[in-house]
């Protein structure tokens, strides 16, 4: 957005005549005020040339923080942390004034949002939507940022429920583009879910506002939004379309890289590869780093698929750099995190002192407790190992059942007497064995410590707890290798093109695990590099492996 210089001229004279006049910034903040919803850049620019040290009067500090604060948010700014916007908040809890009072809180939340404190925005919306206007714009902006903290903690129902009532506040003041971000933000939340056809339905209902409308930034959104769910389902020719629609509606003066990226990656799989190569190509000029990462690693695919080993190096190493730079990001934020609980220590530090007068009864509870804690899991393990035999003796059954298979195969095949039934026959008992080596499997895989950290962060809703470390992940792979190998060596035995990796996906679906789950413990960019790696697998196993691999969970499903 330009800055109006006109307006900056006036900002400037007040500036000046406030300083004449025992710094006076009231009419500065009126005029801020009027400024901020047109031009909120201008308003910004005036804001800035104030500072809150020099501003004595409590109300005018108030409205100066809050004025900040949303020119900052206006204007994409980032919050660096909640001091300022605090200051008002503090002022108008308590004032009469509900407008002034619900827009404090709906800040507070957006400052905390911008920061990831999803938990404290959640709280902050919450008493925004107490105090405000059931027939005003801000209540939707409300809904609407209240509904996508839900959504960052995968509280999908009550993300559900909050842009249905935005709906109908929207409705209720025919407010079409109120409607139109509830009606996209429930597509958002049914497409996360993997329930296609809703999603669809509520994109359609967006996508019908926008084009009567007339906003063609809405339109080329929304159109990728329908493009990526018939990607997901496999109808890449739909998806196409969609996508196609996309550029088509494109506002001219926006960022076109992830358009591109989703355009690349549908004719990537349509297997027209040369296309697919030039719009990944153009969508990394402008992309993300998150981005970034995935258009270099579907590249890479391509190349190696092309055979053009040298450029898929290239790639790959690019890819690498791009993963690298993602990991100082999350090590970042943790040290900010980090930092932020350091008060809570030394607060812990200053207390540390406590009354001796039940230090015995705790030593000795504790001591019981650890006693206990210890049998347990002495008990726990001594079970664990014993079904662990048990499990690898019925490996080893089934192993030496295989063997005479295989040995039933080659003697068929050195006397040149091949019974076309007699060897399907075999073939399928091959396949049934190897069926059941992996059931054994992930018996044996159910009593590692990496099988419940997997099934922690397949059932936790604390965000937290999904989270994982490179050496977790190290040490699952490792466990899996060793409770899978018998498994994994006749899977490739079979299929000698499956990668280390694919294996590894092949398992992680075979154990019936959420899509989210599998993204997690492969580092994988995007659910899109899954997709497509499973297309990859899916034409190189037979109809019958691929369905014992991938069926039951799509049965689940």
């Amino acid at each position: 957005m330009k800055p109006n210089y006109l307006t900056t001229l006036i900002a400037t004279l007040f500036i000046f005549l406030g300083a004449c006049h025992n710094s006076n910034i009231v009419p500065q903040l009126q005029l801020a005020d009027s400024l901020i919803n047109k031009r909120p850049d201008s308003a910004l620019y005036i804001l800035k040339k104030l500072s809150i040290e020099k501003i004595s009067n409590k109300s005018a500090k108030a409205m100066y923080a809050l004025l900040l604060t949303e020119a900052l948010d206006k204007n994409f700014k980032f919050h660096h942390n909640d001091s300022l916007i605090l200051i008002a908040v503090d002022y108008y809890k308590n004032n009469k004034d509900n407008h002034l009072r619900t827009k404090a809180y709906y800040y507070l939340g957006r400052v905390y949002q911008a920061n990831k404190e999803y938990v404290k925005a959640t709280e902050a919306y919450l008493l925004a939507l107490k105090t405000a206007s059931p027939n005003q714009g801000p209540l939707l902006q409300i809904y609407n940022n209240l509904a996508l903290c839900y959504e960052s903690q995968e509280f999908y129902l009550q993300a559900i429920k909050t842009y249905k009532e935005s709906f109908v506040a929207a409705e209720k003041m025919n407010d079409k583009l109120g409607i139109l971000h509830a009606t996209r933000g429930l597509g958002n939340i049914y497409a996360i879910q993997d329930e296609e056809e809703k999603a669809l339905s509520y994109y359609q209902k967006a996508l019908s506002i926008a084009q009567s409308i007339k906003d063609s930034l809405w339109e080329n959104a929304i159109f990728c939004d329908i493009a990526r769910v018939y990607d997901d389902q496999g109808l890449y020719i739909e998806a196409k379309k969609h996508i196609d629609f996309a550029l088509k509606y494109a506002p001219y003066d926006i960022n076109l890289s992830p358009t591109y990226f989703w355009k690349g990656t549908i004719l990537y799989n349509l297997e027209e590869t040369d296309s697919a190569i030039h719009y990944l190509s153009r969508a990394s000029t402008k992309a993300d780093i998150y981005t970034k990462a995935s258009i270099y690693q579907t590249l890479y695919e391509i190349n190696k698929e092309k055979k053009n080993y040298e450029q898929a190096i290239l790639y790959n190493d690019t890819a690498l750099i791009c993963y690298d730079s993602i990991q100082n990001i999350i090590h970042h934020t943790e040290i900010n995190n980090l930092i932020k609980k350091h008060s809570t220590e030394i607060y812990k530090e200053q207390i540390k002192k406590q009354s001796q007068q039940t230090k015995a009864i705790l030593i000795i509870g504790a001591l019981i407790t650890i006693f206990l804690f210890i049998y347990t899991i002495m008990y726990i393990s001594n079970r664990n190992k014993k079904a662990h035999i048990h499990w690898q003796q019925l490996l080893m059954k089934n192993q030496t059942e295989k063997a005479a298979l295989k040995e039933q195969i080659k003697a068929l095949s050195h006397a040149n007497e091949i019974n076309e039934h007699k060897y399907t026959d075999i073939l399928n008992q091959r396949i049934k064995l190897w069926h059941q080596s992996l059931q054994i499997c992930v018996r044996l895989f159910k009593t590692t410590a990496s099988y419940r950290k997997i099934q922690t962060i397949e059932t936790s809703k604390n965000k937290k707890d999904k989270e994982i470390a490179q050496e977790e992940i190290s040490m699952i792979y490792q466990e899996i290798n060793e409770a899978f190998i018998e498994a994994m060596q006749e899977l490739l035995e079979q299929y000698p093109n499956l990668t280390q990796d694919d294996l590894y996906y092949c398992i992680l679906n075979y154990l019936q695990l959420s899509n989210n789950t599998i993204k997690i413990c492969m580092k994988a960019g995007s659910q899109s590099a899954l997709t497509q790696r499973k297309y990859r697998i899916k034409k190189q196993l037979s109809d019958l492996s691929f369905s014992i691999i991938f069926g039951a969970k799509g049965e689940d499903k």
